[in-house]
């Protein structure tokens, strides 16, 4: 038996202007549709002793905002295995019936689906890398004129 798909998210790193939200609204009339602006380098951080924890989400009473660290301390590695503070993610929510605490764990979730890295943590979700690794590739084109340099200068 077939099933119908019936919830959509749209992630983008842009905000929603109201032409947007309404066209995938006219799009997608018979399913649900959440859209959520993904900020990449929020002024918002969490300062400690000690850094944050991978999985820490924060939000604004309005449910509107949130903050979830796609990076940071986890207990299997007892430290942050990265450079630097961690980051999290700022997520705005423009529309939609999910709240923002089930909205930052689909972007959590999303960010280990990255199968192709043996990175442990990856910052951003997929959807938002592989479209940005798109977008760069529409932007250089399908070139004929490039030349393959010798693989040594790689090393």
């Amino acid at each position: 038996m077939k099933k119908l798909l019936t919830s959509v998210a749209i992630h983008r790193t842009l905000d929603f202007k109201q032409k947007k939200i309404e066209g995938a609204q006219s799009a997608l009339n018979s399913i649900d549709v959440d859209m959520v602006h993904i900020v990449e380098n929020p002024d918002e951080r969490v300062l400690g002793e000690y850094d944050t924890r991978r999985g820490t989400f924060l939000y604004e009473v309005s449910g509107r905002k949130g903050w979830v660290y796609t990076t940071g301390y986890t207990e299997t590695d007892k430290m942050y295995p990265g450079i630097d503070t961690p980051k999290p993610l700022g997520l705005i929510k423009y529309y939609g019936k999910r709240d923002i605490e089930e909205l930052a764990l689909q972007v959590f979730a999303l960010t280990k689906m990255d199968w192709n890295t043996i990175r442990p943590m990856v910052r951003e979700p997929v959807t938002i890398k592989y479209a940005k690794r798109i977008a760069d590739l529409i932007k250089v084109g399908l070139r004929t004129d490039f030349t393959v340099k010798d693989v040594r200068y790689y090393f």
